[in-house]
């Protein structure tokens, strides 16, 4: 699942994994522990999609707010890319959090997480052309096709053609993921419920997690 990141829970926490699996752990232990791992990768799952939802800095640019019609970072990208964020339990102590390898939303998601350089093609240029010759009524929007159609939709004016000196479109990196992670009302969540499922384990009790 590291389409965007690989993201090992237990990494931030060292030291109480370390606690978390003392060499002879009993199954019970165990077994408690990876409860409490498959509750903090849907911890993080929840912790990513709220980052999402209340974007990130810094705002997009002006050619940016027009093609993706928001001035919001990441949120306004595709809901599939906020439903292609996932959990995977890949042991009773480790669980991963990401956009799978394969996914559809993997490309965005790299991009909205990683940031990008996009490099100016001519057609691309001609697109911009053209969108800024119906804005300033230069041209009917019948001669919109394709990519060039859909954007007018979205945005039927205000279009401007790309400066000469421009080669490229840069994309600022936002890593959304590291952010949700680095929160500490998550962080505490995280280490409380690995290791209060470690004392349920030595108890024989249930462990339940805090979300």
């Amino acid at each position: 699942m590291a389409a965007v990141a690989r993201v090992t829970l237990t990494g931030p926490w060292t030291k109480v994994a370390s606690l978390l699996h003392p060499t002879g752990a009993s199954a019970r232990i165990k077994r408690e522990i990876g409860n409490a791992t498959s509750a903090n990768g849907r911890l993080a799952v929840k912790a990513i999609r709220k980052v999402i939802q209340g974007g990130m800095s810094p705002a997009n640019a002006p050619l940016t707010v027009l093609i993706k019609g928001s001035s919001k970072p990441i949120a306004g990208v595709s809901g599939e890319l906020f439903k292609a964020i996932a959990c995977e339990k890949i042991n009773a102590y480790t669980a991963e959090v990401g956009v799978r390898k394969g996914d559809p939303e993997a490309n965005s998601a790299i991009v909205a997480h990683e940031g990008a350089r996009i490099k100016v093609t001519g057609k691309m240029r001609a697109m911009f052309a053209r969108l800024a010759d119906v804005s300033d009524g230069s041209s009917p929007a019948s001669i919109l096709t394709g990519r060039a159609a859909e954007l007018w939709r979205q945005r039927p004016g205000g279009w401007h053609a790309l400066k000469q000196g421009t080669t490229h479109i840069k994309v600022p990196g936002r890593p959304f993921i590291q952010k949700a992670l680095d929160d500490d009302t998550v962080r505490q969540k995280m280490g409380h419920n690995w290791l209060a499922a470690w004392a349920a384990g030595l108890n024989n009790t249930r462990f339940k997690a805090v979300t």
